[in-house]
C-alpha cells in the first residue's frame, strides 16, 4: 500500500476467509488485495502551482502528510478537467515540506481538483553470491541466466551484477569502457518474433552475463526507462525459475 504516518490493520471475520483492511493518514479505510500489483491512490491533492523554467514546469504539488521522499515514483489519478498528468510516472524531484513537493512536468495547465496520487514500487532485488565451484576451490564463469517468469503484457526488467563480492555495478563500467555486450535487459513480454509466446503463460528468457570472478551476484531492478514507463511498472513481477550457464576456471590460488 502507499506508506503513511498512521495505519490500522484489523481482521474482518468473515466466513470462509479474512481479509486486511488499512487507514492512512487522510482517514480513508481501504482493503489491502494482495492479488493488485498497485499501489492504492488514497492521498488527495488540493492543489497544484506551475512555475514555468522555459523548456518544462516545476509542479508544485499541495497534499498534506504526503510522506514521500526524493526519488520516489507517483502516479496521478482521477485529475479534473485537463487530463495531461494522468497515468504518467513522475519522480518526485523536491520535497519542500510535509504538505509540499515538486514534480517536473511538460505542461502547466490550471489545476480543477479531484486527483489522488499512489505510490509506485521500484522492484530492486539482490542475489546471493554464487559459485557452483566453491567446495572445489575454483572460480566460476557465467555466460548467461536464463529466467522463467510469469508472460505479461509489457513487462521488463533490468538485470545487472556483481563479481567477486565486488560493489561495482558491471552494466555501468561496461557502458563507461564501452565494452558492453548486452542492455542486461529481461523481458517479460512475448518477443514478438515468437509467436508461440502469445498463448503461453510462462516465458524462458535469457540475459547474458559473459562475466568471471569468486562469486557472481545478481541484481533485479528497474532502470530509469523502465522507472518511468507506465505499461512497465503497473506490469507484475513473477519470477519462478532461473538457470545459470557456468563453468568453473582458475583456482584460487593462480
Amino acid at each position: 500500500m502507499a506508506r503513511m504516518d498512521i495505519s490500522l490493520e484489523f481482521w474482518v471475520q468473515q466466513p470462509g476467509f479474512r481479509q486486511v483492511i488499512a487507514g492512512n493518514q487522510e482517514g480513508f479505510v481501504f482493503q489491502i488485495d494482495d492479488d493488485r500489483t498497485l499501489n492504492a491512490a488514497v492521498v488527495p491533492i488540493t492543489n497544484i502551482a506551475y512555475t514555468n523554467t522555459g523548456a518544462q514546469f516545476v509542479a508544485t504539488i499541495y497534499a498534506v502528510n504526503h510522506n514521500l521522499a526524493i526519488g520516489q515514483f507517483i502516479v496521478i489519478e482521477d485529475y479534473n478537467g485537463v487530463t495531461d498528468l494522468v497515468n504518467q510516472v513522475f519522480q518526485v524531484d523536491l520535497v519542500i515540506d510535509a504538505n509540499r513537493f515538486n514534480i517536473i512536468t511538460d505542461t502547466g495547465n490550471a489545476y480543477l481538483g479531484n486527483a489522488y496520487f499512489r505510490t509506485v514500487s521500484i522492484i530492486d532485488i539482490v542475489s546471493k553470491q554464487w559459485n557452483p565451484y566453491v567446495k572445489e576451490g575454483r572460480d566460476v564463469f557465467v555466460s548467461k541466466i536464463d529466467f522463467a517468469v510469469k508472460k505479461t503484457d509489457h513487462g521488463a526488467l533490468q538485470i545487472d551484477y556483481y563479481a567477486s563480492s565486488g560493489t561495482l555495478s558491471t552494466l555501468n563500467e561496461a557502458f563507461g569502457t564501452a565494452t558492453l555486450l548486452g542492455t542486461g535487459n529481461l523481458s517479460t513480454a512475448p518477443y514478438p518474433a515468437v509467436r508461440r509466446e502469445n498463448s503461453a503463460t510462462r516465458l524462458w528468457h535469457p540475459v547474458y552475463l559473459q562475466n568471471e570472478g569468486e562469486c557472481i551476484q545478481i541484481r533485479i531492478s528497474q532502470s530509469w526507462p523502465q522507472s518511468t514507463d507506465i505499461n512497465i511498472v503497473d506490469s507484475d513481477f513473477q519470477l519462478e525459475a532461473l538457470i545459470l550457464h557456468c563453468m568453473p576456471t582458475t583456482t584460487r590460488l593462480e
